[in-house]
């Protein structure tokens, strides 16, 4: 039975610990016998209980080791986000690097931000602008999000009442664009895929119900949609990587805690943006959203127009930054450019 009892023991324990505990089982046997065959008289006979205690602490703190390792092991530290035929992956566990350890890198390869902590490969192909240091405000307008800066300080005296307000409007970002602006306008005919069989679904119960719907109905009601969806009737892209950077000392004393996951929700709350996917873990925050517009006037001329939007949440002691990819592949750039921002994506780093 004792046997058996062992037996059971070791096969109950991980791989690395089955060897620990045969050692110690053996031990402990050797230990049982010294035991037996050693008159009480001998000093050594007292000390033999305490080996054994100590051969039981050895296991206990290596079954603990091991359910460390297990969980460190089986934390995703890689996220792989997708969209469409788009796919960005980062290792989280490699997101810092030392004061001391920027030399190691070709520093003039790289774009550094000694003041707020943070470094990401220089842009190697041509670019239409960069870097650009803008603010929130300067930002929307500058896509078309918003007409004018009077509008977003509007925006901003509203959003101050929220306990993390202050620390979104006064987000401060670097931009680096490629190739020239894009200017997009919405028509009477714009749709996406989702649009279209909303609107297919619509007449099919139009049909049951046999009731008619005109032409005219039907394009009002799909550019109710798209609009809806969109916002603004004329908008502007370009590819681009920017770094958001939100400084947690403009939230100091909030009742809502500036991290990764308070600021994703509030952003969502506030700005409301699509979400096609997210991934995340404790390190990071990754979302984002694609979408395929038809019938759009792109610089005046009517055509399809895919517009893939990436974005990424990180934290140090003092910031969050948020990393944004937009990119649109009908645009004229280099074939070149989807590889490059996606490195500044992935290889973002942290000085701390």
């Amino acid at each position: 039975m004792a046997n058996e009892g062992r037996a059971s023991v070791i096969a109950a324990v991980s791989d690395w610990l089955k060897l620990l505990a045969l050692v110690v089982l053996v031990t402990e046997g050797v230990i049982i016998i010294a035991m037996r065959m050693t008159p009480e008289s001998n000093p050594l006979a007292r000390w033999y209980p305490l080996f054994m205690l100590l051969f039981l602490v050895v296991v206990v703190v290596g079954v603990f080791v091991d359910r460390y390792l297990q969980t460190k092991l089986t934390r995703p530290s890689e996220l792989t986000l997708s969209l469409g035929d788009k796919k960005v992956t980062v290792e989280t566990s490699q997101m810092t690097t030392a004061p001391e350890e920027i030399k190691k890198y070709e520093i003039q390869t790289m774009y550094v931000d000694s003041q707020n902590g943070f470094m990401f490969p220089r842009p190697k192909l041509p670019l239409g602008s960069g870097p650009q240091y803008l603010n929130a405000g300067e930002s929307l307008v500058k896509v078309g999000l918003l007409p004018n800066l009077d509008t977003w300080n509007v925006i901003k005296e509203a959003a101050a009442l929220h306990p993390l307000g202050k620390m979104l409007v006064e987000t401060k970002q670097v931009l680096f664009a490629y190739g020239d602006v894009i200017e997009c306008q919405l028509t009477d005919e714009t749709s996406t895929k989702v649009v279209d069989n909303l609107l297919k679904e619509v007449l099919n119960i139009a049909e049951k119900e046999r009731e008619q719907l005109d032409d005219e109905f039907i394009r009002g009601l799909r550019k109710q949609l798209i609009q809806g969806s969109l916002t603004p009737e004329r908008f502007k892209i370009q590819n681009s990587f920017v770094v958001s950077i939100l400084d947690k000392n403009l939230a100091k004393g909030a009742p809502v805690k500036p991290n990764l996951g308070n600021v994703f929700l509030t952003q969502a709350k506030i700005i409301g943006s699509n979400v096609d996917r997210i991934v995340a873990n404790d390190d990071s925050i990754m979302w984002g959203f694609s979408e395929t517009l038809t019938n759009i006037l792109v610089n005046g001329q009517l055509r399809e127009l895919t517009i893939y939007s990436l974005n990424r949440l990180v934290e140090s002691k003092d910031h969050l930054f948020q990393l944004t990819i937009s990119f649109s592949p009908q645009s004229e750039d280099s074939l070149g450019v989807w590889d490059e921002l996606k490195d500044m994506f992935n290889s973002f780093r942290m000085i701390v």
